[in-house]
């Protein structure tokens, strides 16, 4: 699921949060540091437990597991009350879920703040117990009186060490004011902070498409080709399937998926194209991830860890030794890599990192044209990580600088204008916009026409990272184990995604958190 670029980056922050319109606030100051557990049921970090009834236990920290039981010196905040009152334990059967907050909760009034914030959503019922839905902050565009999604943010950003921005084109364009208008929500069991929101406009030459490239410019593609044949590794012509964008999308041959073995984990799909007069062109992908890598986070990272995965995401991931363990797991593994053949051999030209499960996104990547009369592309990932719904060659390839367009206006879930939340999010600094579950705002940007004979795309970017609730039942698991980032674990996500994904795939969508 990670999609990292940024393991190297040591975010210790201090961030000034108060509770504005909805959204939940809190005065908090960020350490991270390493700290190994003394043993595997012993949580060392600050613990909120979310309970079924709907209160909030705090244990700033941490607690130890054991025995069907959470131990440690908490307080409980009831509902729409300012006070708490004093607990030493929970039976885990009590908890819904947990989440680590790696702060330092400064006034009793902002913790029950947020227990007001999060009333009307699912969090006291059942319902919480199955949710599968996720992960990271989902952007939506309205039209004709349907919500239109248009991109998920930063959803490999599981801690603070990864928080990255990511850029995602958009389909939406502004109304006949100039004013484009977007709605971002939080459906799923995730504590959402985010730095920085802005728009990016790329003025091109009309009918071409533009996505996003290096930090600043776009690709502009023209004269799109599709493939003269696209053959899987199973032998299927899949030339229909990747044809157009139609929601009807490549997955990977059963026969494939079954025959996977640890020194071989992967699918490909062999494209040809008549070779042309140019010395580069690009491939364009629209595509999103399988829910492959949700099997891997929930049930491998985070479930067969035990109350230890909550170690995990707020201690040990934050150390840049542990992420590069990590990151180097994800670069070695996963994403999908853009291959050319070159005489007899394929060589690596180009890797789409992951994406997410959640909404469809369009990428490109340059290729150079070696000699010969066709041209022959490999896409190569592990088997059934991926959904590929439309694959293009592009045979005229610009680079265009894209223009910063800044946040105007934040308004709130009543839609009434929340200027502090504004604030948070104009720049990337330390103060950080927590959402929780269900909750939802509205983001404004005010745009000008295209110049005459030109045509402007635009870009939504993120920046910031969320937290994994653990499922009160994931608490419960019988033999928990540490999570191995190795070929043998990949091949047995692998193996646990074959025997689930029809009823995961049915789960996924039915289980998002409604927003209010």
């Amino acid at each position: 699921m990670m999609r990292k670029s940024t393991f190297l980056t040591v975010a210790i922050v201090t961030a000034t949060i108060l509770t504005i319109s909805g959204c939940v606030w809190i005065f908090r100051t960020v350490d991270v540091k390493s700290v190994t557990p003394e043993s595997s049921d012993e949580v060392t970090s600050p613990i909120k437990a979310h309970l079924l009834d709907g209160t909030i236990a705090l244990f700033p920290a941490g607690a130890t597991f054991e025995d069907d039981s959470l131990f440690g010196e908490g307080r409980l905040y009831a509902l729409r009350m300012d006070t708490a009152t004093r607990v030493q334990s929970l039976s885990l059967e009590q908890i819904a879920a947990v989440e680590t907050y790696e702060q330092r909760t400064l006034t009793d009034k902002s913790v029950a703040v947020s227990l007001l914030a999060t009333l009307g959503t699912v969090i006291a019922t059942p319902f919480i117990m199955v949710a599968i839905f996720g992960s990271c902050p989902t952007i939506y565009s309205e039209a004709d009186s349907e919500m239109l999604l248009e991109a998920e943010s930063f959803s490999n950003s599981i801690v603070p060490l990864f928080e990255k921005r990511d850029v995602d084109r958009l389909h939406a364009q502004p109304d006949a004011s100039g004013l484009m208008e977007l709605e971002v929500r939080n459906e799923a069991l995730e504590t959402h902070y985010i730095n920085h929101l802005e728009l990016v406009e790329v003025t091109h030459r009309p009918g071409a498409l533009a996505v996003p490239a290096e930090l600043g410019t776009a690709m502009v593609l023209s004269d799109l080709r599709p493939a003269s044949s696209a053959t899987d590794r199973a032998g299927r012509n899949v030339s229909d399937v990747l044809h157009s964008p139609d929601g009807v999308a490549f997955r990977t041959d059963p026969a494939i998926l079954k025959g996977v073995h640890v020194d071989d984990l992967t699918d490909y799909i062999d494209l040809v194209v008549p070779s042309p007069s140019t010395d580069t062109v690009a491939v364009l992908l629209r595509l999103r991830n399988s829910l492959l890598n949700t099997v891997l986070f929930y049930d491998y990272m985070l479930k067969a860890q035990g109350p230890r995965a909550l170690e995990w995401m707020s201690k040990d991931l934050n150390t840049v030794s542990a992420a590069l363990t990590l990151g180097d797991f994800y670069q070695t593994h996963m994403g999908l890599r853009v291959a050319v053949r070159d005489g007899d051999v394929y060589r690596e030209v180009g890797r789409v990192r992951e994406v997410g499960p959640i909404a469809w996104s369009d990428v490109a990547v340059s290729v150079p044209v070696p000699k010969g009369d066709s041209l022959h592309i490999r896409l190569s990932f592990i088997a059934d990580a991926w959904r590929i719904d439309h694959v293009a060659v592009a045979l005229e390839v610009d680079r265009e600088t894209v223009r910063r367009l800044p946040l105007d206006r934040v308004l709130d879930a009543d839609r009434e204008t929340d200027q502090a939340a504004h604030v948070k999010l104009t720049h990337p600094d330390h103060d950080y916009l927590i959402t929780m579950p269900g909750q939802r705002f509205w983001i404004q940007f005010e745009t000008d026409p295209a110049p005459e004979n030109r045509e402007h795309t635009y870009f939504i970017a993120a920046q910031g990272y969320y937290t994994e609730w653990m499922r009160g039942t994931w608490l419960r698991e019988e033999e928990p184990r540490d999570f191995e980032p190795t070929a043998e674990t990949l091949l047995a996500v692998i193996h646990r995604w074959s025997e689930v994904m029809p009823s995961f795939e049915a789960r996924f969508e039915s289980t998002k958190i409604p927003v209010r």
